[in-house]
């Protein structure tokens, strides 16, 4: 069962690291762990240092969007770092920052367009365009990125990308490749276009596959032909079905997750209306999670979920509207 354990009138963002989870809210930032949020903090923003090595009054930390890397020793984080002006006109002022441990801040990188965690290590494009990793690491640039075989592919929010390097993405127009998703070994330049024939029919181009946990190759999730849902995992060559999915209706946004353990979980969730999580159980049947949902939170806006690397579930809803966020955070056993 689902337990809150935080709520707030900002939002709350869960942000998954590398083996870690964070969950931020404005400039505050806690470790979520063991069904508590540990080491919680508030913390403050700098400009870089001057020539002298001296720091600037702290910066107004608004909101910390994404948070990549390895905590707390290489993370890096977009947030609106104050305000800019064009005239007398004032806009925020979006920068990339990184954690210093020892000063307890985070400390604007100006020379960084945007750093991303990759393949175990941290990725960064500078303002000039160039690539380099921002972690210490001497390894070669992926082939994939130097070649650039795929437009703007750094632009792609759909790419998923293991430890040891393999990427997994969806090429929809490209002057080199067949559209469809493709497997780019350890980074390399030559890639495999995934064959989905051991699935029944499907609805065009509706499918989104992800890596899977040891044993499974990949996880897929879209539509069949016929409309319904569907879920599968590849393992020994071949597709295999997971059973029908609960609550059908076309209207309904659907999510599966699978956690680092190989467990099955499917969110269904309607816009200002109905949220569900399910566990599939003995690979047979999907078995509903309660959430409790206090009386006058009953109609879920929006939501996030991670799963830790012991398998629990964080859960972020916001019961809110466009005027006012309303978030509550839960936790649930694996």
């Amino acid at each position: 069962m689902f337990t809150a354990i935080a709520s707030s009138r900002q939002p709350i963002r869960l942000h998954q690291l590398q083996g870690t989870i964070i969950a931020s809210t404005g400039p505050y930032i806690a470790k979520a762990q063991g069904g508590q949020l540990l080491e919680q903090r508030k913390t403050e923003a700098v400009a870089a240092p001057d020539d002298q090595g001296v720091f600037s009054p702290p910066l107004d930390l608004k909101d910390i969007r994404t948070i990549d890397g390895r905590w707390p020793d290489c993370a890096w984080i977009s947030a609106q770092v104050g305000w800019a002006f064009s005239g007398r006109t004032p806009y925020p002022r979006e920068g990339m920052l990184r954690w210093d441990e020892g000063r307890g801040q985070w400390v604007e990188q100006p020379g960084i367009a945007w750093a991303r965690g990759w393949a175990d290590g941290v990725l960064a494009v500078a303002v000039d365009g160039k690539l380099r990793w921002v972690d210490g690491s001497d390894r070669p640039i992926p082939l994939l990125f130097v070649e650039r075989p795929v437009p703007d592919f750094l632009s792609l929010s759909s790419y998923k990308v293991t430890k040891d390097g393999d990427i997994l993405f969806e090429i929809q127009r490209s002057p080199h490749f067949a559209p469809g998703w493709w497997l780019f070994p350890r980074g390399g330049s030559e890639g495999e276009r995934l064959d989905f024939q051991s699935l029944p029919e499907l609805a065009g181009s509706s499918i989104f596959v992800n890596f899977g946990p040891s044993p499974y190759d990949w996880i897929a999730q879209g539509r069949l032909a016929s409309e319904e849902p569907f879920g599968a995992y590849h393992l020994d060559g071949r597709w295999h079905m997971l059973p029908q999915m609960p609550l059908s209706s076309k209207w309904v946004q659907r999510e599966l997750v699978v956690s680092p353990l190989g467990g099955f979980y499917m969110v269904s969730f309607e816009r200002f209306g109905s949220l569900s999580i399910c566990r599939l159980v003995g690979g047979q049947v999907w078995e509903p999670i309660p959430i409790f949902f206090y009386p006058n939170r009953c109609f879920p806006s929006d939501y996030q979920l991670r799963i830790d690397e012991e398998g629990d579930l964080w859960l972020a809803i916001d019961f809110g509207d466009l005027k006012q966020n309303d978030v509550v955070l839960y936790h649930a056993r694996g």
